[in-house]
């Protein structure tokens, strides 16, 4: 779909603007349930949640037709693409690496230069910002170092609360500074200049919240 054909649709929802929030609302209550009250975070659970999103939505758009054309040209946005790509390439690296028992190397790297307790937190923080990063992901970078870099951890007597919460927080980290981020290219496409239907440019908006983004990184 065109840049054109995309401006000249405009959704209504039944009831408002404020109808078309609940689609959202759902999603982020069943991901909230489903990862930290059932405990189980998985990709298949997330693409169910969100299609069941999807499909509410387009029962509350006055025009279905409209409403699909919009997804179907999400999906085909270059960015969007990208995304998936190199979620797609990420989860196959991850497992790569599950299986070459790259744990017991980290133990033995991390015991012979005496990376041990929390200088091997903060290298699981730096590794971990450094794959969402360039991933794009966090999500990604955590599959990729949870299985890895936490075992590794705590045989290397991590406190295993803290090296959770650096990985984690490493992820975020990286994810909010990396161009090809979901984050920052959702954050960048809805946002308008004033007076004008031109998007912000995604290289703006990641020099706008470094600043805030490196802060947050050297508290965390």
């Amino acid at each position: 779909m065109n840049e054109s054909s995309k401006d000249k649709i405009k959704l209504e929802f039944y009831g408002g603007k404020i109808t078309s929030l609940i689609p959202v609302i759902i999603f982020i209550a069943s991901m909230i349930y489903v990862n930290l009250i059932v405990g189980s975070m998985d990709w298949q659970s997330s693409a169910a949640i969100c299609c069941t999103g999807l499909a509410i939505g387009s029962l509350l758009c006055k025009k279905q037709g409209d409403y699909w054309k919009v997804v179907l040209g999400g999906m085909a946005d270059p960015g969007g693409m990208y995304v998936c790509i190199m979620l797609f390439l990420v989860s196959i690296f991850a497992y790569i690496i599950r299986y070459c028992n790259l744990t017991s190397g980290f133990v033995w790297l991390g015991d012979t230069l005496g990376v041990t307790g929390g200088a091997f937190v903060v290298f699981a923080f730096i590794a971990t910002a450094a794959v969402s990063s360039a991933t794009g992901s966090s999500f990604a970078a955590m599959f990729t170092a949870f299985p890895v870099l936490y075992p590794a951890g705590v045989l290397l007597n991590c406190q295993p609360a803290i090296l959770a919460g650096a990985i984690y927080c490493g992820a975020h980290f990286g994810d909010n500074l990396a161009p090809v981020s979901d984050t920052t290219i959702l954050s960048a496409t809805t946002q308008h200049y004033r007076g004008s239907s031109k998007t912000a440019e995604i290289p703006a908006c990641v020099a706008t919240r470094c600043k805030y983004c490196i802060v947050a990184g050297i508290i965390a």
